[in-house]
């Protein structure tokens, strides 16, 4: 309870500093000409929404199934598609990395566990931002 004006005050200058992020990140993603993503993750969703940016497929697989068929699935989808940004919470096997370098996408790993939230979402959008070849810097 005595805490309660600090923490709302804490809760009212999050909320800003979310808003200016995303503001200034949906300027800066309008000057990039192709939006389209394949998520490799299923941590990605919100992120993805919030940022209006093109969901063409998630292909959420361990390691181990990461087979041929599934090689050929992700380069088909990226070709087919002309996909701009692959995006994983992780650093996925070479076969994969090399399918969505032989596709001509780009591949962004993206932090979740950072020990500051907002700093670490910040950092994941300037990376978005750049790699889809967005105009601007967002917000810090």
């Amino acid at each position: 309870p005595a805490a309660k004006p600090k923490i709302e005050a804490n809760l009212a200058a999050f909320k800003q500093q979310l808003l200016k992020l995303s503001a200034s990140s949906e300027a800066a993603l309008a000057g990039a000409d192709n939006l389209s993503v394949v998520s490799l993750s299923d941590r990605f969703g919100y992120l993805i929404s919030g940022l209006n940016l093109e969901l063409i497929d998630s292909q959420v697989l361990t390691d181990e199934q990461w087979t041929p068929e599934a090689l050929g699935k992700l380069s088909a989808t990226l070709k087919d598609n002309d996909v701009a940004l692959v995006l994983d919470h992780r650093q996925p096997p070479e076969p994969v990395k090399a399918a969505i370098e032989a596709a001509g996408s780009r591949l962004l790993v993206l932090g979740i566990d950072g020990a500051d939230p907002l700093i670490e979402l910040q950092g994941d959008i300037q990376g978005i931002v750049k790699a889809l070849g967005g105009s601007g810097s967002v917000a810090r």
